[in-house]
């Protein structure tokens, strides 16, 4: 009889032990997926800031040249800021009828194999 009441027992405690740690992990989780949340959420608030700044300054009335615009990026630091920041460029809308000039002018500033893609009339 005491051999059965003490295993008794011991499924109880281990019963009410199981649930109370899963109870504990289930909080454990909702308070990573928070966090997680949070950090994404300032991850990408951050990076639209970093938009909203690129469109300012694109917005000045005149495309910047490929120098200033690489300044710029490279004055915003973005490695460090956002690790894994890939990078943060713009496409100008080049006319049909300005197509050829374009191509010839980047080719003339360094970049001899140049070209727009895709090819073609859009």
């Amino acid at each position: 009889m005491g051999l059965c009441l003490g295993l008794l027992l011991t499924a109880v405690v281990w019963m009410v032990v199981q649930r109370a740690e899963r109870a504990r992990l289930e909080v454990l989780r909702q308070a990573q997926a928070t966090a997680l949340a949070k950090d994404l959420d300032g991850w990408m608030k951050g990076l639209g800031q970093v938009l909203h700044g690129a469109v300012g300054y694109l917005g000045r009335g005149t495309l910047p040249t490929r120098t200033e615009w690489r300044t710029y990026v490279d004055t915003l630091d973005l490695g460090l800021t956002y690790p894994g920041f890939q990078g943060l460029g713009f496409a100008q809308w080049i006319p049909q009828g300005e197509l050829d000039d374009h191509v010839r002018r980047l080719r003339k500033t360094g970049f001899p194999d140049y070209r727009v893609q895709p090819g073609g009339n859009l």
